[in-house]
């Protein structure tokens, strides 16, 4: 599988307890994968039985990897949809230093 080692990392407990520490007052990231159709998230909000589904289709790094920027997002309900083109799509995230070094020898692998 062309994908393995990133989505192996991708679904390692660190890297899920980074995303969750980030989301973690909204609810939980319980799965995040990548494919060809880009990458891939299953989220659980407090107080919501049924997951949701993000897919961002690009992830751009800044040249020293300390930031990214997320683009065409997709999400499986119009709200979300609306959401992530209002407040997330297009915009420019810093990582934190552990995580931007993590990823840096993976960067070559995504799509």
């Amino acid at each position: 599988m062309k994908y393995k080692a990133v989505n192996t990392l991708l679904s390692s407990p660190a890297v899920l307890g980074l995303v969750n520490a980030k989301v973690e007052r909204y609810g939980t990231v319980t799965k995040l994968a990548v494919d060809e159709g880009g990458y891939h998230a299953e989220v659980r909000l407090l107080g919501r039985d049924m997951p949701l589904n993000i897919t961002v289709g690009v992830i751009e790094f800044s040249g020293d990897g300390g930031r990214v920027t997320l683009r065409d997002l997709r999400g499986s309900e119009a709200w979300l949809q609306h959401l992530l083109e209002d407040m997330v799509d297009g915009r420019e995230f810093e990582l934190p230093p552990a995580a931007a070094s993590a990823l840096r020898p993976f960067r070559s692998m995504l799509p």
